[in-house]
């Protein structure tokens, strides 16, 4: 491993300063969107897969009550709460004893562990090189890499073989696209990181005590992301192989110490999977569908750093650099991994940014930059001007930032569309306010019944459940999805089976606003099972008997 692992000031103080930097880069699309609120339009605070946000949200509105177990608000259907998901549940109980608003708790959250995830990812860089150029690239091309998904959405193409560019969806492969976005996608991160810093700390000091620190955090892993510690697991076993491989010996004990990590994560991974053994939790799991794309859809999606990564590999294992044959084996498990016989196949490219990342630098520092320094120099006089160039410098300037394409696409864009009002991000502030009505006079068992689109904001609002909001937590979405669009419209349900709709989905409360009028209703037809409670700027809300 790395004979120098420490970082010195000046290394610090340039890593917070360029993470200070992506962390406020990574703000400004959402500081944009609430920068354009009005008094009529108040903006969600997502601006990437809201779906998925208001479920986060909604799941912090348990932990405001005081529960500390999760279930899907999402859907109608009773079933038992369960000790998952608890990232946003404890942001929930912190956001009830401080009095901060679930929201800003988020962002607050998203804040610190996205700083938290770029200083230990430059001081694992550390430990496994010591070079501080190649640790300056590599954390570069690691934070803020991306891949040509831009380029698709530039020349009009927003699908790239049945969906889009993997640089514009699967947030959780990107380091920065994982800041911009979601904190508990960077806390795992930030977790994963720890465990190899300590791991890696153990195979060169052979301090046991790292291994129980690695074993604890691995189990704290589990009830946030179950699949990551799989990702975790990788890394681990990357370092000791790469130990071994720069040892000249397999080292037995090593082996036994990862094993030992890897036990402890077992009982808590079957009690997790045994929580799920509800009809309710396994219908949800069946239609969590994540599988992996084409070889093609991963090689754009990471642009340049593909063919980087690949000579990075190729310079690593002939050189036997350490740093580089640890995240080459990485690379290849997630490949192993992300075409297992799974529905959740995706996920195993959970940061897959950092493995590629760091190989790419490898390939310019070990590569490309000496490759042109011996052209350089093979010049004759009379080339003068280019000999006294710095080219190492000039093609870090041109090529580094092509792996920020999409990057940069994604700030640029989400920008602009937030600045637009576009109507997935913003909510109408009358129905913001009927909904906090609905949520101060209901209990928490009671149901919504709203148009998907008006379901979204209501479990992150009330903590109440929604008939119908989200493709994988709502139980039958497909089914429900037309079912609810058919309540509000005039060629649908009837009077007698809008009554037997919400007796069968215990519906306490129908919402009727803009959202719902889309379908041809002006004036909703009141049923004999209704009674309209709430009727203010052009939101009606009824209270089912």
């Amino acid at each position: 491993m790395n004979t120098n692992p420490s970082v010195r000031p000046f290394e610090w103080r340039w890593t917070i300063i360029i993470s200070l930097l992506l962390i406020s880069f990574s703000s400004i699309p959402i500081a944009v969107g609430y920068l354009s609120q009005t008094s009529d339009l108040q903006f969600s605070g997502a601006v990437f897969d809201r779906q998925d946000y208001e479920v986060h949200i909604g799941t912090m509105q348990l932990g405001v009550r005081g529960q500390w177990t999760y279930e899907l608000l999402f859907t109608h259907e009773g079933h038992e709460p369960k000790p998952v998901k608890l990232a946003y549940i404890i942001l929930g109980q912190i956001s009830n004893w401080t009095g901060v608003e679930s929201r800003i708790l988020f962002e607050i959250a998203r804040l610190i562990f996205g700083l938290s995830l770029l200083l230990a990812l430059y001081r694992f860089i550390a430990l496994i090189d010591q070079r501080v150029s190649l640790r300056r690239v590599a954390f570069m091309i690691s934070a803020a890499g991306s891949g040509f998904g831009w380029l698709y959405l530039l020349f009009g193409k927003v699908s790239l073989a049945g969906g889009p560019p993997l640089d514009f969806s699967l947030i959780d492969a990107y380091v920065f696209f994982s800041i911009l976005s979601f904190p508990h996608f960077t806390f795992v991160g930030f977790m994963i990181l720890l465990m190899s810093i300590h791991f890696e700390r153990y195979l060169s000091t052979g301090e046991l005590r790292r291994v129980f620190l690695v074993t604890a955090l691995g189990v704290l892993i589990v009830p946030v992301s179950p699949f990551s510690v799989a990702i975790a697991d990788l890394l681990l076993g990357s370092l000791l192989l790469a130990s071994w491989i720069g040892k000249g010996e397999i080292q037995w004990s090593d082996s036994f110490a990862l094993f030992g990590i890897v036990l402890f994560q077992i009982p808590c991974l079957a009690l997790n999977y045994s929580v799920f053994g509800e009809p309710i939790w396994v219908d949800m799991a069946e239609q969590n569908i994540l599988l992996s794309p084409s070889l093609w859809v991963y090689i754009v999606g990471f642009g340049v750093m593909a063919p980087l990564a690949l000579q990075g590999a190729y310079l690593a294992w002939r050189k036997k650099n350490i740093a580089g044959i640890t995240a080459s084996i990485w690379v290849l498990g997630a490949f192993v991994l992300a075409y297992n016989p799974t529905s959740f196949q995706r996920r195993f490219f959970l940061l897959i940014s950092i493995p590629l990342g760091l190989l790419s630098a490898i390939a310019l520092v070990d590569g490309i930059y000496p490759s042109l320094e011996r052209w350089k120099s093979g010049l004759r006089r009379s080339s003068k001007l280019i000999r006294r160039l710095r080219l190492d410098w000039g093609l870090t300037v041109v090529l580094i930032p092509l792996t920020f394409g999409s990057t940069l696409y994604l700030v640029a864009g989400g920008a602009f569309f937030a600045s637009q009002h576009p109507e997935d991000l913003f909510d109408n502030t009358a129905y913001l306010q009927a909904i906090s009505w609905i949520g101060r006079n209901a209990s928490t068992e009671d149901v919504v019944l709203a148009s998907p689109r008006g379901s979204l904001p209501i479990p992150g609002i009330t903590g109440l459940h929604v008939y119908v909001g989200h493709q994988i937590e709502t139980i039958n979405f497909y089914e429900k999805l037309e079912t609810a669009v058919s309540f509000f419209r005039p060629d649908g349900l009837k009077g007698d089976e809008r009554s037997e709709l919400l007796s069968t989905c215990h519906c306490n409360w129908v919402i009727f606003s803009e959202y719902e009028k889309v379908y041809g209703y002006d004036a909703f037809p009141v049923t004999d099972s209704m009674d309209l409670v709430y009727d203010r700027e052009g939101v009606q809300v009824f209270q089912v008997r």
